[in-house]
């Protein structure tokens, strides 16, 4: 292949060339005297070895000779999107709510063992508020709806009020 280097841009030799007076070359790009003679000058292509997998070729530049047009290639790396899909987002946030599900169960177990502990000084102790209640009563609640416990493991000072309450839920 012949061309001309015009601005930074390969021009090809036409297949008929327009002369200024004119007249026309036919089949200009077959001859190959005709091209020289006009400016046109053979492209030296040679492309670097790479990997296709993981690169990719672009054009650097051009250098030219008093004969040749010298094509200069630069090798780059394709650039993989790590994105995660939705489906993987999902999924992570999946597990994420498991690990927390669970760490919402290790929290209100050991708060009513806690509690368990120090019932017995409450009522020795006569503290006991009504107001103090809501919270181990929703505690209570939450373990039913949750598994971890059965009505008859509530203790009794909060039993009949849990029940109350999960009734109403069930409507």
């Amino acid at each position: 292949m012949f061309c001309k280097l015009e601005n930074g841009n390969l021009t090809y030799a036409p297949t008929n060339l327009k002369l200024e007076n004119g007249g026309i070359i036919v089949n200009f790009n077959k001859n190959i005297d005709l091209m020289k003679k006009y400016g046109y000058k053979e492209i030296i292509d040679i492309q670097p070895s790479y990997d296709v997998s993981t690169q990719y070729l672009t054009i650097e530049g051009y250098s030219e000779t008093d004969t040749e047009i010298i094509i200069s290639y630069a090798i780059n790396e394709i650039i993989v999107d790590n994105t995660p899909t939705l489906e993987d987002r999902v999924k992570e946030l999946e597990e994420v709510n498991a690990i927390q599900d669970t760490l919402i169960d290790v929290s209100l177990l050991a708060t009513d063992e806690i509690f368990m502990m120090i019932e017995p000084l409450l009522s020795e102790a006569n503290t006991y508020n009504i107001e103090g209640s809501n919270k181990m009563v929703d505690m209570y609640v939450a373990m039913i709806i949750r598994g971890l416990k059965t009505i008859d493991e509530v203790p009794l000072r909060y039993r009949e009020e849990v029940r109350m309450i999960l009734e109403q839920l069930e409507k």
